[in-house]
């Protein structure tokens, strides 16, 4: 079996790998994603170019520039008229992920369980690293 290992993050990473994906099999993948963007935000464990982006083109969650398809701003459109300031706007079907993140970190979870439960959720065949 072929291995093949990609370094990465972010939308422009995903759409390789899935390039990759479909010329190897998402199982022959072992993706390593950057985590230089990781920060906390609004309380929330937020991996805006890592582990949420990069899963999602193998497992079938496809970004498109501004997030996934089919995707809303809702949440992020309400806190300004609570006082927040928004300079970073992750989508709803994003918000998701950075609320189950954080849930996991704050009840102990490393960062290898905190990378593999998204990309088993979101049915990632490849391994996926941070």
């Amino acid at each position: 079996m072929t291995r093949v290992v990609g370094l990465g993050g972010g939308i422009g990473a995903s759409r390789l790998w899935r390039a990759l994906a479909a010329a190897v099999g998402a199982p022959s993948l072992t993706l390593v994603v950057d985590t230089a963007d990781d920060l906390w935000i609004h309380v929330l464990r937020v991996c805006p170019t890592s582990t949420p982006s990069s899963a999602r083109c193998p497992g079938g969650r496809t970004p498109n520039v501004a997030g996934v398809r089919g995707e809303t701003w809702r949440c992020m459109d309400a806190l300004p008229g609570l006082g927040e300031e928004v300079w970073f706007n992750p989508g709803d079907l994003d918000l998701a992920t950075h609320l189950r993140r954080t849930a996991m970190l704050r009840f102990g979870a490393g960062p290898a369980a905190v990378t593999r439960a998204p990309a088993a959720a979101m049915q990632v065949d490849a391994v996926v690293l941070r």
